[in-house]
């Protein structure tokens, strides 16, 4: 999500812009909520997955340290595609209690805080939830209600000279203890400088993290995948076996622009029909997995996807 950017680098995507900033989130909930908004059910389940899998591994803990390993969000705008991580609420859940008369904003940020709270997820690792936007009054929400527990207000992709968007000391460190990164639907509005700028702040290897994104089906991957072999990480991208349903579409004009570049991955993969799941009238994501060389991570990303 972004609110500096009108541009999409997927042709014919509705943009929500005016909705991306407001101090209330529930403006933004209420639009999610007409247009059918689920791909966080899907994503948070499969990310959930990963996660344990790497907890188990020991690969997702920040040795030698007590400070709990970071999960990082990009384009994380207010928050709801890390509450059905964080919590035991579904999409469905988290839009409804935006419906009906809002208190003040004070008010409206202590009751949603305090609904976040109660649906906290008891089986959830000890992580640090950081979420990465431009949008600063849509991280000032997510911070109030305790979605996120740390923030990054830059926009990455920002030339370098751009001194007033670049990460600082206290950033890149937060960024280099992340272990998963995750984005749904960001790759409309990001592009690999905001990865390339991300990678420089892992160092080592081997500590190099999850990346579990969710890209659109109708968004052209192939420069973020050449981007990320580039850096010695594994790809797992099959747009012709999985797609996850996203929301409706916002329009005529959307749905014919999307369901043409939908087709066309299906035909590029040679199938006739769409992958089980797949829901008739809506946009679809499907997951771009990617990992260190070696973790058999063809094998973890279709078991997590099965979960």
């Amino acid at each position: 999500m972004t609110s500096a950017e009108e541009k999409t680098h997927t042709d014919g995507k509705h943009c929500f812009q005016d909705l991306y900033n407001d101090p209330d989130a529930a403006p933004y909930m209420l639009e999610m909520a007409h247009v059918g908004y689920v791909i966080a059910d899907h994503s948070s389940r499969i990310a959930l997955s990963a996660m344990r899998t790497l907890l188990a591994t020991s690969s997702l803990g920040e040795p030698g340290t007590d400070e709990p390993p970071v999960v990082l969000e990009l384009c994380s705008g207010y928050g709801l595609s890390l509450a059905p991580i964080l919590t035991t609420l579904s999409v469905h859940d988290v839009l409804e209690h935006f419906v009906g008369v809002r208190p003040p904003l004070e008010e409206a940020l202590e009751q949603d805080g305090a609904f976040f709270d109660a649906a906290a997820r008891p089986d959830l690792p000890r992580i640090t939830a950081v979420g990465v936007d431009v949008a600063e009054n849509a991280l000032a929400y997510g911070s109030a209600t305790g979605i996120f527990s740390e923030t990054i207000c830059r926009n990455l992709e920002a030339s370098d000279d751009d001194e007033e968007e670049q990460l600082t000391a206290r950033e890149e460190r937060l960024c280099a203890r992340a272990r998963l990164v995750l984005a749904t639907g960001a790759f409309s509005y990001v592009t690999t400088k905001t990865l390339r700028r991300l990678c420089h702040c892992w160092r080592d290897e081997a500590q190099k993290p999850l990346f579990l994104f969710f890209p659109l089906v109708a968004t052209d991957m192939l420069e973020i995948i050449s981007f990320l072999r580039s850096d010695g990480l594994e790809v797992y991208y099959e747009p012709g076996l999985h797609w996850l349903p996203q929301r409706r579409f916002a329009d005529d004009g959307e749905a014919a622009a999307i369901t043409a570049a939908q087709d066309a991955v299906l035909a590029a993969s040679g199938r006739d029909e769409s992958p089980p799941g797949a829901l008739e009238g809506h946009l679809h994501a499907t997951p771009l997995i990617a990992g260190p060389a070696g973790c058999d991570l063809a094998a973890r990303a279709r078991l997590w996807l099965r979960a």
